[in-house]
């Protein structure tokens, strides 16, 4: 079973939260519950920087490749629509392309 890393990730948090959570509210019964719950949070995120530093950078490198996919399909289309597009020959002409696929690449720019 392959999950994507962000759910690996969150999922991993959670349960490093719970496994913080239900010992503080179980040990720590004279301490206000919010109390037991705010020492359960501030446990559990430093454990997860350490315990879960892998699944966070696998995280990271995904949240980079996907922003920059964002970013060259954005130029593409802004090239696309000033006329700087790939397809130009020499003579200044460009390929022929139709009306709706000009449209379709004004209505993705307008998207992003």
């Amino acid at each position: 079973m392959n999950l994507s890393p962000v759910l690996k990730y969150t999922l991993g948090r959670i349960a490093i939260f719970v496994a913080c959570a239900l010992p503080a509210m179980f040990l720590l019964r004279s301490v206000d519950p919010l109390v037991r719950l705010m020492i359960a949070v501030l446990v559990s995120a430093g454990i997860s920087y350490f315990a879960l530093r892998r699944w966070r950078d696998e995280v990271s490198e995904r949240l980079v490749d996907s922003a920059q996919r964002r970013a060259d399909e954005r130029r593409r289309l802004r090239a696309a629509l000033s006329g700087d597009e790939p397809g130009r020959s020499d003579d200044g002409f460009r390929e022929s392309t139709s009306e709706r696929g000009t449209s379709e690449s004004k209505a993705k720019l307008e998207e992003l």
